[in-house]
């Protein structure tokens, strides 16, 4: 019998309304607390029961059909619906045959997660994740790149010191790595008995990760010195994506700088108040350099901060099963309105919801990007830019002027697909995020001021050798 998935709601709205009064009381402002439910909104919430490995497959088969922006990519789709029915008798299987049928598409966004890499992004959206809390650095070659392992899997290998073992760059305030007495400058001589000389990226991740609350024995190199065993119990480790601090330029002129790592964390808007506050000028550097995006809700509440009236971003966005709609987002006096309108029907409709409080309209802005700026980086890059809140110094940005709806799926899975375009204020596309697109199209955001970085060893962004934020620094400091 041929197999047909009923598809889940889009949404179950009575939860999120629950939920706001809590949410408010409890830990977040008004604008925060709506952020946290327009975020929530954007998973599928199904309450699915759990389906066989075959049902998985149909479920993801049946989805991406409906709701892919590009539908054109799924004219031969029912081909794919009982391809590998035979073949598939686990999660596992259903998720690598889920994940070879989408990449026919040609969307490389586009794909269907295990349920432990769906807890992965859940807690890196928390800003919370089960380790032992430290950071790694790559080894870099003398022109400044990452020195790659032996396969394109293993990444880049491990900074390591004199001997070969991998150093630790930083410990994360407060984790289990800082409570056992491990230090910035240390190496892994070995971890669990497994000697870590010459060790990859991946392959240290992999040594040091497991559940939280086991323990894992380390041999730790300090100054040349190797120390005794030390056991580390996995536990919850909180990693600030936004860090803040004030520079000096030559002339004696304060500066504001701001590193925000990603648009993951829903307290990234008030931590941006705050560092905002907390810097006494009026002279301040963003750095998004490296920022692969995160969450459209939170690029706008961070937008919200700078620009004080005027359009943010405008989408065009696939309708579950037919038909497009355009929304534009607005920003007027206390709200952030979306005005939607429903490209068959002419039909249009306006919702308003908190924004954040427009602390820094009167602040001189200065954004770094790179050709890793991309996503929710680059529109709120493009909203400061062309609302005149804002100089963008560095390189040509990645060009993703594209998003993805993310759903949960049954047993635990997570399934992510490209169903939406977004547009500068002006209108600009700024592309597909190498989904095919023509090399002959301009893409990204191109500088106001471009300064390419300097790479060499040693020189890390926000250095004091980060000739990119010397240059910003410079700038400020003038006006």
């Amino acid at each position: 019998m041929k197999y047909a998935p009923d598809l889940p709601p889009s949404t179950k709205r009575p939860l999120f309304v629950a939920l706001i009064k809590l949410v408010q009381t409890v830990f977040l402002s008004v604008a925060a607390a709506a952020l946290l439910l327009v975020a929530l909104a954007l998973y599928v919430v199904p309450g699915f029961k759990h389906v066989s490995p075959v049902e998985l497959y149909h479920y993801t088969w049946a989805e991406a059909r409906a709701d892919a922006y590009d539908q054109g990519n799924y004219k031969d789709w029912d081909k794919w619906e009982h391809k590998f029915d035979s073949q598939i008798k686990t999660d596992d299987d259903a998720i690598k045959y889920a994940n070879e049928m989408l990449k026919s598409t040609g969307d490389h966004y586009a794909r269907l997660l295990s349920a432990e890499d769906t807890k992965a992004s859940s807690d890196d959206m928390n800003e919370h994740f089960v380790g032992i809390g430290i950071k790694l650095k790559p080894r870099i070659d003398a022109n400044g790149e990452p020195i790659m392992g032996p396969t394109k899997d293993d990444g880049p290998l491990m900074a390591v010191d004199k001997q070969g073992n991998p150093l630790i760059e930083d410990i994360i305030p407060g984790g289990p790595a800082e409570k056992a007495g491990i230090k910035a400058g240390d190496a892994f001589k070995s971890v669990n008995g497994k000697s870590m000389q010459n060790a990859t990226m991946e392959g240290l991740h992999t040594a040091i990760a497991g559940k939280e609350g086991e323990a894992i024995t380390v041999v730790i190199v300090r100054q040349g010195h190797e120390l005794a065993p030390i056991s580390i119990v996995r536990g919850q480790v909180k990693q600030e994506k936004l860090t803040s601090k004030m520079l000096t330029a030559p002339n004696g002129q304060k500066v504001g700088y701001i590193r925000l790592d990603d648009f993951m964390d829903v307290n990234a808007p008030d931590e941006m108040a705050n560092a905002l506050k907390s810097l006494p000028t009026d002279r301040i550097i963003i750095d998004l350099r490296h920022n692969p995006g995160g969450l459209m809700p939170i690029c706008l509440q961070l937008a919200s901060e700078f620009v004080e009236k005027g359009t943010l971003v405008s989408t065009r966005e696939r309708q579950h099963d037919g038909g497009y709609q355009t929304t534009r987002f607005v920003l007027d006096g206390d709200v952030l309105s979306s005005v939607s309108t429903d490209e068959a029907t002419g039909k249009s409709s306006i919702r308003n919801s908190a924004r954040q409080e427009a602390i820094a309209v009167n602040k001189q802005v200065i954004i770094l990007v790179d050709g890793r700026s991309a996503s929710a980086a680059e529109m709120f890059t493009a909203a400061l830019q062309q609302n005149g809140r804002a100089t963008v110094l560095g390189e040509q940005t990645f060009g993703k002027g594209i998003g993805q709806a993310v759903m949960r799926f049954p047993n635990g899975t997570e399934f992510h697909v490209t169903t939406f375009r977004y547009f500068t204020p002006n209108g600009t596309w700024l592309g597909n995020g190498g989904n095919g697109s023509s090399k002959s199209e301009q893409f990204g955001i191109t500088p106001d001021v471009k300064v390419p970085f300097t790479k060499a060893p040693g020189i890390a962004y926000g250095s004091p050798r980060d000739n990119q934020l010397n240059d910003a620094i410079d700038i400020l400091s003038r006006k």
